[in-house]
């Protein structure tokens, strides 16, 4: 049973920590070169009970460091979102809002929290942003038009799906940073064995 244990990949979620790996590792030699008749039963109970590495689930968000990968994918993000939005036929306008909107939730993700929350600063900004442009077009037109009484329905809304926008972009950011991840794992690991 501890080899099996020993021989799991530091990724499975049953593998045992790298420290409890290397314990039961010279267990294992030391059986194997005769030096213990038996292993103690007491580190396979442990591993048995449950002490086990469990590596919880990244989240990809803003870094607060930028890298060379990071810095050419986010630069091909943006390229393709750009390319996609002119072959739409989106204003150049509209263009720069949906960039600004998607570059400001990505900062928010970086800043807010620390970076340890990026999901709920996503939500924040969007809805920041959201609120922001709808006071900003009430004080441009709304006062002739509507009392402040009769926005409070409609901002709550404006507000909500603000915070959606504010996710579904932290979602695709998000995104961005793991191609980003998986191109530097890809071409680090090709370095290393190049240089091995």
């Amino acid at each position: 049973m501890a080899a099996v244990w020993c021989s799991l990949p530091a990724a499975h979620p049953a593998a045992p920590s790298p420290v409890k790996q290397r314990e039961l590792q010279n267990y294992l030699d030391d059986y194997a070169d005769g030096r213990i008749d038996t292993l103690p039963w007491q580190v396979v109970q442990g591993l048995m009970a449950g002490e086990s590495y469990i590596r919880s689930a990244k989240i990809y968000s803003v870094p607060r460091r930028f890298d060379l990968a990071t810095i050419f994918v986010v630069t091909l993000a943006y390229s393709l979102l750009f390319g996609a939005m002119n072959a739409i036929s989106f204003p150049p306008i509209a263009s720069a809002m949906v960039a600004g909107f998607i570059l400001i939730v990505g900062a928010a993700q970086a800043v807010l929290f620390g970076g340890k929350k990026p999901r709920m600063a996503s939500i924040i900004a969007g809805a920041v942003i959201y609120s922001v442009v709808m006071v900003g077009a009430w004080i441009a037109s709304g006062p002739r038009l509507y009392s402040a009484w009769q926005l409070l329905a409609p901002a709550s809304f404006v507000v909500a799906g603000g915070g959606m926008l504010g996710y579904l972009s932290g979602v695709v950011i998000g995104g961005v940073f793991l191609v980003a991840d998986k191109f530097r794992n890809r071409f680090l690991r090709r370095k290393v064995e190049l240089d091995d």
